[in-house]
């Protein structure tokens, strides 16, 4: 369970804190000063990015609307430049060049999008076993990537219908399963799914050409991958 479902969420914010100085803490008493100054400079750049991510969510639940790059660049803030800047700090500690660091980067970057992304999918259609309830983000009317394509997709004339569904609030039980599902219709008939589905094939060609580009072995190579298969297509 995650920190703050087993205690509380001061906890958790508390913990996060110390786990984010004990990070500093390690990278300058565990690697030669040019090293850990630069390894440093990437951690902290990273840490503000996700909290400007996290800023832009939280401002989109003000918002009607947002496009679908906007949404874009805040899981890329969000999530996927976490998985980029991994990487990109192994590659630093292991001696590889700029370039190897730059793309190593766009692999996780990428990565790290699709994952955000088949994240969204899985809470409306992977059920309970996923970790949460199923379709939370459509009962919380968050702005996923399937809510913004299908508004995209949806007829004009549907607009308004859809979007005061969306945003409707309903009680607990019946009518909250009504809702999730009257959504889903509506994004398995305009193609929601199968874009979708398109879009995590295009970022994932994109994260392995990034990959291909570096100078890893072999071995390397396919563990990265089986990394990333492992993150954007699993089941829960």
């Amino acid at each position: 369970p995650t920190v703050h479902a087993r205690f509380d969420t001061n906890t958790a914010l508390l913990s996060g804190d110390a786990m984010m100085v004990h990070c500093m803490e390690y990278l300058l008493n565990h690697y030669p000063d040019p090293i850990a100054l630069a390894l440093s400079r990437e951690l902290a750049k990273t840490a503000v990015g996700v909290c400007q991510g996290q800023q832009l969510d939280m401002d989109f639940e003000k918002e009607k609307h947002v496009s679908i790059s906007a949404y874009l660049k805040m899981i890329e803030d969000k999530t996927a430049i976490l998985l980029g800047s991994a990487l990109r700090m192994g590659a630093m500690v292991a001696g590889a060049d700029l370039q190897d660091q730059n793309s190593l980067y766009q692999y996780g970057k990428q990565t790290g999008l699709a994952f955000q992304i088949q994240d969204d999918y899985l809470d409306a259609f992977g059920g309970t076993a996923f970790g949460k309830q199923a379709g939370g983000d459509i009962l919380q009317h968050k702005k996923t990537f399937l809510y913004l394509k299908g508004w995209e997709l949806c007829p004009p004339s549907k607009r308004e219908q859809y979007y005061t569904l969306y945003h409707q609030p309903v009680s607990p039980g019946k009518e909250e399963q009504d809702k999730v599902n009257a959504v889903k219709e509506w994004w398995d008939e305009w193609g929601v799914l199968e874009i979708t589905r398109k879009y995590l094939l295009e970022l994932e060609e994109s994260a392995r050409a990034s990959l291909f580009k570096t100078k890893l072995t072999e071995t390397g190579i396919h563990q990265l991958l089986e990394l990333g298969n492992a993150l954007v297509w699993r089941k829960t």
